[in-house]
């Protein structure tokens, strides 16, 4: 029998369009010789799916549909979904409570990578390499200027809670922080305000297969704006060239220090890490547990540049996990 999937998208940040474009990508890409997909979409008021164009509610209880007086259950959810409610780890939180397998990182590895701050400040413990950065909540906004004063400007203000660069500035000086600030603060309570690195953006691809913790192809990103700004990844205005144009040896440091952070950050899924490589190091940005699928996202490239088909490779995460 073919097995029941929740493609999961919706979500309560400004990254919903984004994970209807990935689900999107999922939907029309999985293989249903093996699955039935089901698209199930999140909002704060009703989870629920559309079904010969009705409208059919979640049952919370136990995640389950009600289709022509049956109840249909789920084998295994696919996330798509960016942000809150599954990227901080707290659909994982329910998916562990109910126990439904899912295609993502579990709820503690989630919540931590989720939150800028956090991540860094872990990085730093284990000793990986991170630009100079200070991490300002919103109600201490006027302690901002001073401890900025110990950092070189340029700098990056990044929301701890938002992705695809909502929220993000780069400011050239300690004048125009409080706009930026400002900004961030739109898209989470608190903010990381981080040191420019020049250097070499890249993005690599990490997952796990039968055990084994395995990279695709690295992503060179070119931004034609200031920076990778969501301009930039959605609407054409950047070049991503995979394979990127580094080093055997850059590469080998990019695929071991991925590797290494998906083991020690406790990873599951896909997930995709991603640098600034400088002076022979890897300045690790971000690490994103549930990374964009939609037709201009790195994974879909970096599959591709893999020799894999999206199919093949979207047959492997569910069958890791069921």
């Amino acid at each position: 029998m073919l097995k029941n999937i929740a493609v999961i998208t919706g979500g309560y940040s400004a990254e919903k369009i984004v994970s209807d474009k990935s689900a999107e990508t999922v939907m029309a890409t999985i293989d249903r010789s093996k699955f039935t997909p089901y698209l199930i979409h999140l909002e704060k008021d009703k989870w629920y799916s559309i079904q010969e164009e009705q409208e059919i509610l979640i049952n919370k209880n136990d995640f389950s549909l009600s289709l022509n007086g049956l109840s249909l259950s789920f084998d295994a959810a696919f996330i798509s979904l960016h942000g809150t409610p599954a990227e901080d780890g707290h659909l994982p939180s329910y998916f562990e409570l109910i126990g439904l397998p899912y295609t993502s990182s579990p709820p503690l590895a989630s919540h931590i990578t989720f939150d800028k701050g956090i991540t860094i400040a872990l990085a730093k413990s284990y000793n990986y390499t991170t630009a100079k950065s200070i991490e300002i909540d919103q109600s201490k906004k006027d302690t901002a200027f001073e401890k900025a004063q110990a950092l070189k400007f340029p700098v990056f203000v990044k929301p701890c809670h938002a992705g695809s660069s909502f929220g993000v500035s780069k400011v050239l000086n300690i004048e125009d922080l409080d706009a930026a600030l400002n900004t961030a603060f739109l898209h989470s309570s608190n903010c990381l305000i981080e040191e420019e690195i020049k250097g070499v953006e890249v993005t690599c691809g990490t997952y796990i297969e039968k055990g084994s913790i395995k990279t695709l192809p690295i992503t060179e990103v070119v931004a034609h704006n200031d920076f990778f700004d969501f301009d930039a990844k959605y609407h054409g205005k950047a070049d991503e060239i995979t394979p990127a144009r580094i080093s055997e040896e850059q590469a080998l440091l990019i695929t071991e220090t991925s590797r290494r952070i998906y083991l020690d950050f406790k990873l599951k899924g896909i997930c995709r890490i991603d640098y600034i490589l400088s002076n022979g190091k890897a300045y690790l940005i971000e690490i994103n547990t549930v990374p964009g699928l939609t037709n201009e996202s790195f994974i879909p490239q970096q599959v591709r540049a893999a020799g894999i088909e999206l199919k093949d490779f979207f047959n492997l995460l569910i069958e890791e996990i069921i």
